[in-house]
């Protein structure tokens, strides 16, 4: 790679980080999942592939690319890092960062840590998208026998990309997670891919 970069880290999420504030980088989906990848890619490869471009509204326009070569609208966590970047480089507090998704507000809340205002959730099923419609607070989605799911029943949400969320009981062990999260990341439900959450939820606890 022909291209300087830096690897990051936000809330659990890896980066590969790209400036092509001066030089356009423009990779094809085979080059970012080469770029992606756990055994061959720069170092130790990463979730997203993140590349840094001018902005002629805001201070910079983030691009996204998951590691299997898709484009994706946006992320919070690679907002956070390209906000930490930006307001590092330009000497701010604050910067707009603009995303397939949309604008971004980018403040740093202290050392190495910057809050992004992704504005308000998307929650109709067509703007999630799901493939047809039904009530998002809890989708039709199930793993496990049908008998005895595992888990199931979701809400969905979207942030300028798409989220589905399993509240559980049990902290999950990686081998569960990752297995859950590649099942359900393709599924026919969700015509443009899902991210996959599941926090920690104890039976009785209301939720505001």
């Amino acid at each position: 790679m022909t291209h300087p970069f830096v690897k990051m880290n936000g809330a659990g999420n890896d980066f590969i980080v790209i400036n092509a504030m001066e030089r356009p980088f423009a990779p094809t989906s085979e080059q970012a999942r080469a770029l992606a990848d756990r055994e061959t890619g720069p170092a130790g490869g990463c979730d997203q592939l993140i590349v840094i471009e001018p902005s002629q509204t805001g201070d910079a326009f983030m691009r996204v690319w998951n590691a299997d070569g898709g484009v994706v609208e946006t992320c919070g966590n690679a907002l956070r890092c390209v906000g930490w970047l930006l307001t590092l480089a330009g000497g701010r507090d604050r910067v707009v960062i603009d995303t397939l998704g949309g604008p971004t507000t980018a403040a740093r809340a202290g050392e190495l840590r910057v809050a992004v205002d992704m504005g308000p959730p998307r929650l109709a099923w067509d703007q999630i998208p799901l493939a047809e419609e039904m009530d998002t607070r809890g989708i039709e989605l199930q793993v496990g026998p049908v008998d005895a799911p595992v888990l199931h029943t979701p809400g969905a949400v979207s942030m300028g990309n798409p989220h589905v969320v399993f509240f559980i009981d049990h902290v999950p062990d990686d081998a569960f997670t990752r297995a859950t999260g590649s099942l359900i990341e393709h599924h026919p439900l969700f015509p443009e891919g899902v991210n996959v959450a599941s926090p920690m939820w104890r039976p009785g606890t209301a939720f505001d």
